[in-house]
């Protein structure tokens, strides 16, 4: 029998996870230059930079080729303060979220011996009212082709190069050569493909809808944490796929 990612469902007011403005699934711009890599990061939050952490921005096009340039906030790393767990907390903010916003929880994470990834991704759609005609089924196929980049979906274009594994094991493979005493290689199998047995996964609303749906196909990952997510993305339409074991 597989082993089902358990999942934790949040729904309450959080104020580490409140500081940025989420509005459901709309489309997405990004205002900003693209940061260089291994730039100092600035939370929203709380300055990521404060003495005594170690975080560092990674921008996805520094690593990788043909990203998208409005979903080219950098991915924001930090090793373990504390003795390592040797499992990697893997994190998606919700829509129109900067990968930043969470850094209170990233922090809590490192403290407590996590490698984290806060990863940046295409958190939002491409049409202008996804709510439309929109099904269970559909809802699943618009999370699935955000995690693997092939066409599954009419609510979103996410080719191989953007989609959330691709920018995962990029990222991976990227930190394991630059900080190899940071221990990021063991993230990767020999293959490398992700080690999704060493992961947790955690996302809040949007976020959190694609950890559980990528949870439900990855179900050797450690556990899945949603914070006020799965939900009804859309009015009536419950997004009953994911697999959800407490």
């Amino acid at each position: 029998m597989k082993h089902q990612a358990r999942v934790i469902s949040v729904f309450m007011f959080l104020a580490l996870l409140s500081c940025s403005k989420d509005n459901g699934l709309l489309q997405h711009e990004n205002p900003g230059a693209p940061a260089a890599a291994k730039t100092a990061c600035t939370g929203s939050c709380d300055d990521l930079s404060e003495p005594g952490y170690n975080f560092i921005c990674v921008t996805p096009s520094d690593i990788g080729t043909g990203i998208y340039p409005d979903y080219n906030y950098p991915h924001v790393v930090a090793a373990p303060m504390s003795t390592p767990k040797n499992v990697l907390l893997l994190f998606l903010v919700g829509t129109y979220m900067d990968p930043n916003a969470c850094s209170k929880f990233y922090k809590q994470a490192s403290d407590s011996g996590y490698h984290v990834i806060a990863l940046s991704y295409v958190n939002s759609t491409t049409i202008s009212n996804p709510c439309a005609n929109a099904t269970s089924e559909s809802l699943k196929n618009y999370s699935k082709e955000v995690m693997d980049g092939v066409n599954h979906s009419e609510m979103t274009e996410v080719d191989l190069n953007n989609c959330i594994i691709k920018r995962l094991t990029l990222l991976l493979n990227y930190l394991n050569i630059t900080y190899p005493g940071d221990g990021w290689g063991q993230f990767l199998k020999l293959n490398g493909t992700i080690a999704w047995n060493k992961m947790v996964l955690a996302g809040r609303s949007l976020g959190g809808m694609h950890v559980a749906m990528i949870g439900s196909f990855k179900p050797a990952v450690k556990r899945v944490i949603c914070f006020s997510a799965p939900r009804e993305v859309c009015t009536g339409v419950s997004s009953t796929w994911p697999s959800l074991s407490l």
